[in-house]
């Protein structure tokens, strides 16, 4: 008796409320499309932290002179440094090629002997690419026996931490944002236009009902409001997807997941925000 009445009090409200209807169609729609750009960005930054990071290198200088095996036992050392993601040796004939190939110059007609001494170039674990991480690094280098020197572009490692800063700082700005608008509309929604009466919810209070029960038809409704939101707000994405992604190489590259996961974390929030809503409102209407 109890589910059969819940079911037709819910049926009755998708008849009766459609103002409410179109109206969380509409939020959670456009909900879900903005944690999805949301996400995107988190991920292309993500991308990107990957792609600008692979170009930090620091390069550590041998000393003039110093053998391949001097070379091969500094390279060990460096790589057993907690910080060393990998390493490649530059020797000395590699150095003097790669300039003069650059350059587009004649190398024998310069210079008789190599001045290039070997090096070795540095990649770090991505947890040290921060200028004060590197500099710890660096100076660790450089104590290393048979070491000249060893250096980094120091202003591409700033440039790149506070463009990933920005990055990181818009998404999840946007994301609340968009969250907080979220929560105060569909929340308002729920409370103004679902149809829960004073009189209505006195009645079934007098009647014994708890405020549980007289929630239930109006959670269910703005809850299945929210799951068929959600599912046109995924629809709106990979039409946007597919629009942007016949131009833009990034977008045709980003992950299935995306969709899914915004719109399993809308649907979760506005079911959370309709169960909270629906069951406070019945019982302050049913005590009022």
């Amino acid at each position: 008796m109890n589910v059969s009445y819940q079911i037709a009090q819910t049926m009755r409200l998708f008849g009766r409320q459609k103002r409410a209807l179109f109206s969380m169609l509409f939020v959670v729609m456009i909900a879900t499309a903005g944690a999805g750009v949301t996400l995107t960005g988190l991920y292309t930054s993500d991308m990107d932290r990957s792609r600008l990071t692979d170009k930090i290198v620091v390069n550590v200088f041998m000393e003039k002179g110093a053998d391949s095996t001097e070379v091969l036992s500094t390279r060990a050392k460096i790589m057993s440094m907690p910080a060393v993601d990998s390493v490649d040796i530059v020797w000395q004939e590699d150095a003097w090629n790669a300039f003069f190939t650059k350059h587009d110059l004649p190398s024998d007609e310069l210079l008789n002997e190599n001045p290039f001494p070997a090096s070795i170039s540095v990649w770090l674990d991505e947890a040290y690419h921060n200028e004060q991480a590197m500099k710890r690094v660096v100076e660790q280098f450089r104590t290393l026996e048979n070491v000249d020197d060893a250096w980094y572009r120091s202003t591409f490692v700033k440039a790149v931490e506070e463009q990933l800063h920005r990055q990181s700082v818009f998404a999840v700005l946007a994301g609340s944002v968009v969250l907080v608008i979220f929560l105060v509309i569909l929340s308002a929604i729920i409370k103004s236009n679902t149809g829960l009466t004073r009189s209505e919810a006195r009645t079934l209070s007098l009647n014994g009902a708890s405020r549980w029960f007289i929630a239930t038809p109006y959670f269910l409704f703005s809850s299945l409001c929210v799951f068929v939101g959600t599912l046109f707000g995924a629809g709106v994405l990979v039409g946007m997807a597919w629009y942007l992604g016949q131009d833009l190489q990034f977008i045709r590259e980003l992950p299935d997941l995306i969709v899914y996961v915004a719109g399993g974390v809308t649907w979760a929030v506005g079911s959370c925000i309709a169960l909270f809503t629906t069951v406070t409102t019945a019982g302050r209407v049913s005590r009022a």
